[in-house]
């Protein structure tokens, strides 16, 4: 198992907690358990320590963003280099490049964590679990959903299979019916009252799968090729390049617990929830 941990996000939803414009990930708007200022960053890197994730864990950042995480994480930090800022799904293909050229084998899973989420201490264990419930799904990819307990226009939905909404099933990961990315209110509201799931961004994957998509947009699936051609890869989220096709297998994993995306919250609700 590898996780990957995206960076992201201009700071224009919080600036105003922090009195300045910054990458919202790295603001310290959080408290440490010594009564610290924190960012959720930090909370990030230390739930995976609790979790024993760490050597398992990497970030692919820009040199930019490297900065900031090695201020603040330290300077020997796991970082695979990235060209310049990009969406989700360049990045992602960046890494799996990377290892890849490392001789990682095919059947390793990525795991695909966005930077800006604020999580329960138990999510880790929903992580972890992940390689094993994807291998069992029998799906070329697998998200992680939490209910939907309000329409919000920020978020994408997840909309499982029948047997989730009639509770005929008992197990924890579902075949996923659709997705919908960032609808309309209205559109929120109703997929809300069927029980839809919000997307936490979360993905997890196999190495071949990713180098498959890449040789597919006639991109080099060797890191040193990719990086010069890092230009040449579209400017989309995992969510536009991967979540909408229909050609491709999904699951989603429910879990109960907490798991906000701090990008899509306003700086209002921030306060309310923090």
């Amino acid at each position: 198992m590898k996780i990957i941990l995206l960076t992201g996000g201009s700071g224009d939803r919080v600036w105003p907690l922090t009195g300045k414009k910054r990458h919202h990930q790295y603001a310290e708007v959080l408290k440490s358990k010594e009564g610290k200022p924190e960012s959720l960053l930090q909370r990030l890197w230390s739930g995976l320590a609790g979790a024993d994730l760490l050597e398992h864990s990497s970030f692919v950042a820009c040199s930019e963003h490297a900065a900031m995480i090695r201020q603040q994480l330290g300077l020997e930090t796991p970082i695979i280099h990235s060209p310049r800022q990009k969406n989700t799904f360049a990045s992602a293909a960046l890494a799996a490049a990377s290892y890849y050229s490392a001789s990682l084998p095919l059947s390793e899973t990525i795991i695909i964590l966005p930077m800006d989420l604020y999580v329960g201490g138990d999510f880790f264990h929903c992580i972890r679990s992940l390689p094993k419930l994807l291998r069992d799904s029998g799906a070329a990819m697998m998200m992680v959903g939490t209910k939907a307990s309000f329409a919000c226009e920020q978020y994408s939905y997840i909309i499982p299979e029948e047997g989730y909404y009639t509770g005929t099933e008992t197990h924890y990961d579902y075949e996923v019916a659709s997705f919908h990315g960032r609808p309309s209110l209205v559109e929120a509201e109703a997929m809300v009252h069927q029980g839809a799931l919000w997307s936490s961004g979360v993905y997890a994957f196999r190495l071949e799968f990713m180098l498959h998509r890449l040789t597919e947009l006639g991109l080099p699936v060797h890191y040193e090729e990719l990086y010069k051609q890092f230009h040449r890869i579209s400017d989309q989220s995992m969510e536009d390049k991967l979540a909408h096709q229909h050609t491709i297998s999904k699951s989603v994993v429910v879990y109960d617990g907490i798991c906000l995306r701090l990008g899509a919250w306003t700086s209002l609700s921030l306060r309310a929830t923090l």
